[in-house]
């Protein structure tokens, strides 16, 4: 009897899978964290088809493999960051920057952002008094 290594059997690091949970399918990957070099695991939920979910994680993995991917616990967006990434992509969608009108304007949103970063808090602390 031959005893054959285990990883011969098992997908790739970081191919992902996808399973039926109800009447949805759920989408689960995984990939080594850049900071720590240990394995991370995610999933998301919720699709109506597999093709679907399968397709989430292709997108996920070349996200992942480009270095764009984010990982939600790991890196905080500024709303200044999640600003310029969708007009950056909407610029690429072909979107003529007079439809975007006053978004359009970064410096403008990030005063305003900065403006809501002092303030909030002090409703915060106001709230809970």
């Amino acid at each position: 009897m031959t005893s054959e290594p285990r990883a011969k059997n098992r997908a790739p690091s970081g191919a992902g899978s996808v399973r039926q949970r109800g009447t949805t399918w759920t989408a689960a990957w995984s990939f080594a964290d850049p900071a720590t070099g240990k394995r991370v695991q995610r999933s998301k939920g919720g699709f109506r088809l597999q093709r679907e979910a399968q397709a989430h994680i292709n997108a996920q993995l070349t996200k992942i493999d480009d270095g764009s991917y984010r990982d939600r616990p790991d890196v905080r967006w500024t709303v200044a960051d999640l600003l310029s990434a969708w007009l950056t992509e909407r610029e690429l969608r072909g979107v003529k920057p007079s439809t975007l009108g006053p978004a359009s304007d970064l410096s403008g949103c990030v005063r305003a952002c900065r403006w809501v970063q002092a303030v909030v808090p002090v409703c915060v602390e106001l709230m809970a008094v």
